[in-house]
């Protein structure tokens, strides 16, 4: 994959989240994922903030996790991650706004 179809798929990923108002969690391990996958298209500094999301969050469910929780840890993992999501909002925003920038 080319540094700018890489660019751009992180950027599609990016903007998509935001429009449908993504978990800062969820969005942040999905940017995180990409940006180790399709090959590094931006400086880790602009990662880094996703990076930080993950790393404070880890023990959480994922999307693609959720389904294998018992229903009453769940519940409760989601309640936690509402929390997070809250806790990040601010500045998961303004991480997204400079990578997008950078990826401009």
């Amino acid at each position: 994959m080319s540094k700018e179809h890489a660019k751009l798929s992180l950027k599609s990923l990016v903007l998509e989240g935001l429009k449908e108002c993504a978990s800062p969690v969820d969005l942040s391990l999905a940017i995180f994922n990409r940006w180790q996958t399709e090959g590094h298209p931006v400086e880790r500094k602009y990662i880094l903030p996703f990076i930080a999301i993950n790393s404070d969050t880890d023990h959480l469910p994922s999307i693609d996790t959720e389904k294998l929780w018992q229903p009453e840890a769940l519940k409760h993992k989601l309640e936690e991650k509402k929390e997070y999501d809250a806790f990040y909002l601010s500045d998961f925003q303004k991480a997204c706004e400079a990578l997008i920038q950078k990826l401009n």
